[in-house]
């Protein structure tokens, strides 16, 4: 499994990229579509080798990468790499060969199911850590803001100003506020969804 992470970082970088005039010149296709099928990428990914190997006047070799894809969707489409695959968000979209799909599908919609009350979890701490900054920037602005406006130095208009500033803070302080109960408690229920999909599903 480490092996396929390592893998799908590698083509991650290398899709972004495109291939080259000399890669495209020297690739193993049959290597290369092994790399795509260990890590579940659709047969549709051959259509960015085409494109990007067609402007350099390169031709693939469509059945080696074919044959490559084939052997590591083997390798992908176990029951274990099904679970990683759905735990860290894979979207599956039916690459796995008939006889293999039953075996993997069970386990990876067990996984997705753990990624999506974790990925709940991690957006609800989100947003409570984004109020909770929101309300120490407020209350850092209106102690600078106060401590000017009581400055013997700071003149009468400058004063008014502030302290319009400081009550308009004030209210976006308060609305803030009302938020970090629900948010709270939004927080407390996604974790313990997850908990229990944990034990459930874990592995």
């Amino acid at each position: 499994m480490a092996r396929i992470l390592l893998i799908c970082s590698v083509l991650l970088l290398a899709s972004c990229s495109g291939l080259s005039k000399e890669e495209c010149q020297t690739a193993d296709w049959e290597a290369l579509g092994f790399e795509d099928g260990v890590v579940g990428k659709g047969l549709e990914t051959v259509s960015g080798y085409r494109e990007s190997c067609g402007k350099h006047g390169v031709r693939i070799d469509l059945e080696r990468y074919k044959y490559g894809r084939n052997i590591g969707l083997q390798d992908f489409c176990k029951p274990n790499s099904g679970y990683e695959a759905g735990r860290r968000g894979y979207v599956y979209k039916g690459v796995c060969p008939a006889e293999l799909e039953d075996a993997f599908v069970g386990p990876y919609e067990e996984g997705r199911i753990v990624y999506r009350a974790e990925s709940k979890l991690q957006r609800a701490e989100s947003e409570l850590n984004s109020v909770e900054n929101n309300i120490d920037r407020i209350e850092r602005d209106i102690r600078n803001r106060e401590k000017v406006m009581l400055d013997d130095k700071t003149e009468a208009d400058r004063r008014r100003q502030l302290y319009n500033q400081i009550e308009d803070l004030k209210r976006d302080l308060y609305r803030e506020k009302q938020k970090i109960r629900d948010l709270h408690e939004k927080v407390y229920q996604a974790r313990q969804d997850f908990e229990d999909v944990q034990l459930r599903y874990g592995r």
